[in-house]
């Protein structure tokens, strides 16, 4: 009986053992598995997950930032060159890095460069499917791009005239400056009341360099040089002619080759220049028998205005046969170096006043 009884204990020890063993063995996979879980959630719930896949697909499409601009251009530039801004900004390897003054309890933020510059700020929160122990998986919740770096630039053109940026015509809410009429306005003796000043165009928000273009009353294309549009210099046939035709008629006159109504009928009425030329005395005219101008040069018209134009001519003035006292072959030259200035009167160019440079 003793035996029998010994055997039978050890067997009800190893049941005993088996159950505990077996109980332990489930102790120990229920917490290796709600381990496993804890741990498969802990790492689903790190704010960095959604920040890297986000910006992997940033480096395959950069359509991910061109959906979400919030920047308008001005009005002399296309939503396009934003686009193009932000493709080339984030043309190369795009890194992120924890926004520590941003960033709090509830919110991680990222900050998003390429080639040192900030792209956008990401933030990230934990909102998304609960993945229990008190986890979740965190989800983007914000894009900030960064601020569009723009520019401004300025024009400067006379204020008659039309000036473009990037093809579309600037409005005169844009001019920031005027200056002065310009000073030659005096050689026209009140005759053209719309003489043009200069005037400065401003203009911001650009995020390339704009072109500017410009053309005055008449439609002639302004020349830019150093910010700045400059009076048409055009060549034009008929005010040449009219310079130069006049400009030898005064000089002729002066020295008693021509008339007084040959010179005058050149000039607008009522012009200082008529009674100037009309009391001209020329008392050191050299007597001669003849006369002729070489090496003449006509200058471009300048367009203050398409009713107000000058002229600047130059020749040498010879006159041949003067007493062999004032010249030992007879010929005697003066150079002449004039500025025409002409107003229409009924559609027909007149002098204004002529200036000796």
């Amino acid at each position: 009986m003793t035996k029998a009884k010994a055997k039978s204990g050890t067997i009800v020890f190893r049941i005993i053992y088996a159950v505990l063993a077996l109980a332990l063995i489930g102790i120990v996979c229920y917490a290796l598995w709600h381990l496993w879980h804890y741990l498969d959630a802990f790492e689903k719930c790190q704010p960095e997950i959604p920040i890297k896949a986000a910006v992997e697909q940033m480096q395959k499409n950069k359509d991910f930032f061109i959906d979400r601009i919030d920047f308008s251009p001005n009005e002399f530039e296309k939503k396009s060159f934003v686009e193009d801004y932000y493709r080339e900004l984030t043309n190369g390897s795009i890194t992120y890095s924890r926004n520590g003054k941003e960033s709090d309890e509830v919110k991680t933020v990222y900050t998003l460069k390429c080639g040192g510059k900030n792209i956008s700020n990401i933030t990230v929160e934990a909102v998304g499917i609960d993945l229990g122990y008190g986890f979740f998986e965190y989800e983007i919740t914000d894009v900030q791009l960064g601020k569009v770096n723009t520019n401004t630039y300025s024009v400067t053109a006379p204020g008659n005239a039309v000036v473009y940026c990037n093809g579309k015509m600037i409005s005169e809410s844009y001019i920031t400056e005027k200056g002065p009429v310009y000073d030659e306005i005096k050689f026209f003796h009140n005759l053209e009341k719309d003489f043009p000043c200069d005037v400065v165009y401003t203009i911001d928000g650009f995020i390339k360099e704009p072109v500017f273009t410009a053309v005055d009353e008449t439609g002639n294309q302004l020349e830019l040089k150093d910010g700045k549009f400059h009076i048409a210099n055009i060549k034009n046939d008929l005010t040449s002619r009219t310079a130069l035709d006049f400009a030898q008629a005064y000089s002729k006159y002066i020295v008693h080759d021509g008339t007084f109504d040959e010179a005058a009928s050149f000039i607008y009425p009522d012009m200082k220049l008529y009674n100037d030329l009309y009391n001209f005395k020329n008392n050191w005219a050299y007597s001669h028998w003849g006369y002729e101008f070489k090496d003449i040069t006509i200058y471009d018209t300048v367009f203050y205005t398409k009713n107000a134009v000058s002229v600047r001519v130059s020749y040498s003035h010879f006159l041949y046969g003067v007493p062999l006292a004032i010249s030992s072959n007879g010929e005697f030259c003066s150079a002449a170096d004039y500025t025409v200035y002409l107003a229409k009167d009924n559609g027909e160019w007149k002098v204004t006043d002529l200036i000796i440079n």
